[in-house]
């Protein structure tokens, strides 16, 4: 039997599309996420190699990869649940509410794996991971182009109060 320790990134969000997102790397036995160890911007990748900016640890990004988690474990259990019901049991109405309930996990979990990958942050939230990133001019032109705004604008930073 082979186990598998070591870290990966997990829990993508704040995805602006071909130029950056926010992954943060976990501590992982057999690829579950255990123990968050550091939050990336992730600015590309070439072959097995990162090329990523620290930003500090993301409670947004821990939260999706453990409910990721979670909610396969639940998948997983309630189908066992459900076979043991069937099986063992005789008692096939239990067994198709276990099922059931694993079905709506499913969705869940293909919410969890699918909309934060699709869903840009806010013009603000982008901006400020631009910034940690040190975008040149080109880069910024391309951020306010996914935003439908002027390739020229850069945002303006609050005033003081």
């Amino acid at each position: 039997m082979y186990i598998h320790v070591g870290s990966h990134p997990y829990g993508t969000c704040d995805v602006v599309p071909e130029l950056f997102y926010v992954a943060t790397w976990f501590g992982h036995f057999d690829y579950i996420p255990v123990i968050p160890l550091q939050t990336n911007l992730v600015l590309g990748k070439t072959g097995n190699q990162y090329h990523v900016v620290k930003l500090p640890l993301s409670v947004k990004s821990i939260l999706l990869a453990w409910s990721r988690v979670a909610t396969f474990a639940g998948i997983i259990t309630l189908g066992i649940l459900g076979l043991i019901e069937y099986g063992d049991l005789h008692n096939p109405q239990d067994a198709t509410l276990y099922w059931g309930s694993a079905a709506l996990l499913g969705l869940l979990y293909a919410f969890l794996m699918i909309y934060p990958r699709k869903k840009m942050p806010s013009y603000e939230r982008a901006c400020q991971l631009a910034q940690f990133a040190s975008l040149s001019e080109t880069g910024w032109a391309a951020l306010n182009v996914l935003y439908g705004r002027d390739p020229f604008d850069r945002p303006t930073p609050p005033s003081p109060v």
